[in-house]
């Protein structure tokens, strides 16, 4: 059983890694059904880097959330979270951001190093083998970003890379882009 659970998180890497640092890819459309009984949901619970346990409940408290997936290993996910800690001083009332470390549970230090680094506030949740397994399965590859609604709906298409800014924008501000976006599509 324990060459097979480390097979699959072997290859789970390697698929991540994979796409960690690929070129913005137009986003990529995971959504499920046009109604809210089919459509794709997020929920979980979790260990956090504080050491709390989180679920998906805490969408309830908020329209939307924002949901950024990253790994350690990611260089790309690294370099935005200076930016993702700057966004989230910056949130619209009513939105959250949250992000999902998919190699937390075996790299704990080094994720606690990077969240340090940037005076990190936002909740950074270690991925277990049920998240794995589950809603991370639709992700191909980090840093992707998603958005939710209060009951864990996905709320528009999964954002595979950063946002790519041009001219005078920053990466907060084309994720507050996308998170206005996304409010218009809230019920």
């Amino acid at each position: 059983m324990k060459k097979l659970a480390l097979l699959f998180f072997t290859v789970l890497a390697l698929a991540l890694f994979a796409a960690c640092g690929a070129p913005v890819a137009p986003d990529v459309d995971n959504n499920v059904g046009d109604g809210a009984d089919d459509a794709l949901t997020l929920s979980f619970e979790a260990m956090t880097l504080g050491g709390d346990t989180m679920s998906d409940a805490v969408f309830a408290d908020y329209r939307l959330t924002m949901v950024n997936i990253w790994a350690t290993f990611c260089s790309p996910c690294i370099e935005e979270m200076p930016e993702l800690q700057e966004l989230y001083g910056q949130l619209p009332e009513g939105v959250n951001m949250i992000t999902i470390c998919v190699d937390g549970e075996s790299e704990t230090e080094l994720a606690q190093e990077i969240y340090d680094s940037i005076d990190g506030t936002f909740a950074v949740v270690l991925a277990d083998t049920d998240l794995l397994k589950g809603f991370l399965t639709r992700i191909s590859g980090v840093p992707t970003t998603v958005f939710v609604d209060s009951q864990g709906r996905v709320i528009g298409d999964f954002q595979l890379g950063a946002p790519g800014v041009s001219g005078k924008g920053t990466l907060a501000g084309k994720y507050l882009e996308l998170i206005n976006d996304r409010l218009l599509q809230v019920e």
